[in-house]
């Protein structure tokens, strides 16, 4: 038997960007629901770094934290290598699990409501309005309605596709594919210590990665929907030689034993036509909300959050959820974070794509010493994507060799 309820804000997604938005609207004494199809705790594929911008900004609790990574371990196609370090912390390692679980508590202890195991279904519209969510858990179906309903359930979105909002762009998508590897933790410090690796020239377009956490090292690798296609790449198949056979990497993760795989498919700036209309506004991964060359999405999912909780507040106060109030969110999310994100699209595309490029960043990294240290920044987050941008502008022929090796497989 169902039931209808109705709150002032329902949030469809209780990851970083769902719980940021709740916590923020229910500490203004708003009725706030989220709706979660899994468990609070489940583990997400996900890489588990977060920036040290991220913990800062947001006050994440350490106790969440495995390791602290002060280094940046790069690995070209031709396989030369380089370690850059820095003095402060760049990125905390964790269970997505962990991270999930203590960002929806810090919201239920705001007073947010959650809802595990249900499955949105359909958005509620009436008179052109989007008014609340149709969902299921496994004993009943529930309409639940709002004022504001904010769309935070990451990639694919069903609610996304039912209003028309899907571009099909495959230039904004990616597929991953990720093993959590057990190994002991002597071993973990010993060959790979505290450090964030990536290996480029292992899937085309994309790069491959290991993290550490505590007995437990993530190892994935990533590459663009569209490169993916085109070459009918077999991921898991890319990803098995590469903990077998990969010349640096093997020896790192001899012995490890796989616990379970993961894959998913990551949504960036281009996914949606707009992340707004009457009555609902959407964030995070749903709303393309990441990094295009890192692919930290965890921040700016958590920002877009906070900034669609900000505006349903004042769409509250006012009375008023129409598209042309709500288009507030999107001039905010254009002014915080739309510049980086179009600009890590750029660094992407110029410095990222081919083997030539991940070849010729990695002899510069090799060589200026500096320009490393400007990575670790922008990866920490005290640089944004234009800064490193600028950066790459004091040398020129970088900047030209990276340009053409654009038109190079």
């Amino acid at each position: 038997m169902g039931d209808t309820v109705k709150y002032d804000v329902v949030v469809v997604g209780a990851g970083p960007a769902g719980s940021t938005a709740a916590k923020e609207v229910a500490s203004k004494g708003l009725k706030v629901i989220v709706l979660e199809k899994h468990r609070l705790d489940r583990e997400k594929p996900c890489a588990g770094g977060v920036t040290e911008r991220a913990i800062q900004r947001f006050q994440i609790p350490e106790n969440i934290f495995d390791r602290s990574c002060y280094k940046l371990f790069l690995c070209s196609p031709k396989c030369k290598t380089v370690t850059l370090d820095y003095p402060e912390r760049i990125v905390a390692t964790t269970m997505r699990a962990k991270l999930d679980k203590t960002l929806a508590e810090l919201a239920i202890d705001q007073g947010a409501e959650f809802k595990e195991n249900t499955r949105a279904l359909d958005v509620i519209i009436e008179n052109g309005f989007v008014k609340g969510i149709k969902a299921k858990s496994p004993s009943e179906s529930h309409d639940i309605y709002g004022d504001i309903i904010i769309i935070a359930s990451g990639t694919p979105s069903i609610l996304t596709k039912q209003l028309g909002l899907l571009t099909n762009n495959e230039r904004s998508k990616a597929l991953c594919y990720q093993y959590q590897m057990a190994i002991d933790e002597k071993q973990i410090d010993d060959r790979i210590g505290d450090q964030l690796e990536f290996y480029y020239g292992v899937v085309p377009g994309g790069y491959a990665w290991i993290f550490p956490k505590i007995n437990i090292v993530s190892v994935g690798l990533g590459t663009w929907l569209e490169r993916a296609k085109r070459t009918d790449l077999r991921l898991r198949e890319r990803l098995d030689n590469f903990v077998r056979n990969h010349p640096v990497a093997s020896e790192k993760l001899l012995h490890a034993k796989l616990l379970y795989p993961q894959a998913a498919m990551i949504s960036f700036l281009g996914v949606i036509q707009r992340n707004y209309g009457n009555g609902f506004l959407v964030a995070g991964e749903a709303a393309g909300h990441v990094d295009s060359s890192n692919a930290d999405g965890i921040y700016y999912s958590m920002m877009s959050g906070e900034i669609a909780s900000n505006v349903a507040i004042d769409a509250y106060n006012a009375d008023d959820n129409s598209s042309a109030f709500l288009r507030k969110y999107k001039t905010a999310i254009d002014k915080e974070i739309g510049k980086d994100l179009k600009e890590a699209f750029n660094i992407r595309k110029n410095m990222l794509t081919t083997n030539h490029q991940q070849e010729l960043m990695v002899d510069t990294f090799l060589k200026d010493r500096e320009f490393g240290e400007q990575l670790c920044k922008y990866m920490r987050g005290d640089a944004s994507p234009r800064d490193l941008k600028r950066y790459t502008l004091k040398h020129p022929l970088f900047t030209l060799k990276a340009f053409f090796s654009r038109f190079r497989s």
